[in-house]
């Protein structure tokens, strides 16, 4: 499993499902184009992350800090990049669990509140036992499985799409969806996946390997991946939109979202739903705590493995507040999931805008820094996303 896979698995957690149900749901088609914004965000922040991390063979953590100017700065730099990562990864955390405990709960009953803790003791003991990796390995695997069934699905379902209005189709921004919006693009292009990515790339092209060969094999990598990811999000939006956007009803319970593969499992829907979900959103709650711990270590000087005991308590930290958010908000599952995902694309830009500035710089990156198609497309992701939640902001303020 190349490093692009690993992203695609962490992203495609119980916040894309539920993120992309909804906007099926609620909106039809109208919202495709967030979700293919989202895809090309994803590919071209992505690839700045892995071909920094090739030519420095930094942590991304750590060469963002290195290039600040003066000690003030730095500060400022670790304390932004840090409160987006920390926030952001705690949130993200509440909905894996979340989403997990759903599944499980679906398939076993119970409270949901008493299998959040349940996800987080087995997230806390495959992290602690080094094994993570064989664990993300099976779990991933269900993922996959619930993926292929929903694309199946979107397959099968393709007639009914086509007897539509056109306008269930048009672009647009309704009011009443911006926080979709948000989540459609938090849940893609996910922050702590930037650092998640940056080291994983140097273990699988180490640097005895020619750096020209490993940039273009890891950029191949990452934009087969992240397509891939967004045609499963992609087949999830139309399934919603032929099983619930017709009747008018967007699916009250997470649970019920499980309706959408009954054109492929027939009887076996929920629980084939039930199970890949349990498996999205643990995979996640294992990658989260990891990334967070590794994006912290490298501003901080840290060292980034198991042996130092502040990485560690900084991925246990990670569980285990995430976990409490999770408990805390436990009453809608929903609501938190899409909190979530949302405060991810906001907290996006903060660490998009850094990125930016280090990939121009040439005494850092040489004849590697940014063309001018990478800078054009980057700087209109970050404007959009911050025109997008601008808006938002705006609306609150003037009512």
């Amino acid at each position: 499993m190349g490093p692009g896979l690993l992203v695609t698995a962490a992203f495609m957690g119980p916040g894309t499902v539920l993120t992309a149900s909804l906007a099926g749901a609620e909106h039809g088609g109208r919202l495709l184009w967030a979700l293919a914004v989202a895809v090309v965000a994803a590919i071209v922040l992505q690839e700045m992350a892995a071909r920094f991390a090739l030519v420095t063979r930094r942590d991304l953590g750590e060469g963002l800090v290195d290039f600040c100017p003066s000690v003030l700065v730095r500060r400022v730099v670790v304390g932004l990049i840090l409160g987006a990562i920390l926030v952001g990864n705690t949130a993200y955390q509440a909905g894996n669990f979340t989403g997990a405990a759903t599944g499980l709960s679906m398939m076993a009953g119970g409270e949901t509140v008493v299998w959040v803790a349940f996800s987080a003791g087995l997230a806390a003991v495959a992290l602690l036992s080094g094994r993570y990796r064989l664990v993300q390995a099976l779990l991933v695997a269900l993922v996959v499985l619930m993926s292929a069934v929903f694309v199946s699905a979107a397959v099968l379902v393709w007639p009914s799409l086509k007897t539509l209005p056109v306008s269930a189709f048009r672009p647009a921004m309704p009011d009443a969806g911006f926080w979709v919006v948000m989540a459609l693009i938090g849940t893609t292009v996910v922050p702590y996946n930037l650092f998640l990515h940056a080291r994983s790339v140097q273990e699988k092209w180490p640097e005895e390997e020619p750096v020209e060969e490993s940039i273009s094999q890891a950029r191949w990598d990452t934009v087969v991946a992240v397509v891939l990811g967004g045609l499963v999000s992609a087949a999830i939006l139309m399934t919603a939109v032929a099983t619930f956007y017709l009747p008018g009803g967007s699916p009250e319970k997470l649970g019920q979202i499980g309706e959408q593969l009954a054109p492929v499992a027939g009887n076996g829907a929920k629980a084939l739903f039930s199970a890949g979900l349990f498996a999205a959103g643990l995979t996640s709650a294992i990658t989260a705590p990891l990334a967070a711990a590794f994006a912290t270590a490298g501003c901080l000087g840290w060292g980034r493995d198991w042996a130092d005991w502040r990485f560690r308590g900084t991925a246990l930290g990670v569980v285990i507040f995430g976990a409490l958010a999770a408990g805390l908000g436990g009453g809608s599952p929903r609501a938190l999931i899409l909190f979530a995902q949302g405060a991810n694309g906001i907290l996006l830009p903060f660490v998009a805008v850094f990125l930016m500035i280090a990939m121009n710089r040439s005494g850092l990156l040489g004849k590697h820094v940014n063309g001018w198609v990478t800078n054009v497309l980057g700087s209109a992701v970050i404007l959009l996303v911050v025109l997008i939640g601008g808006r938002k902001i705006v609306q609150l303020f003037l009512g």
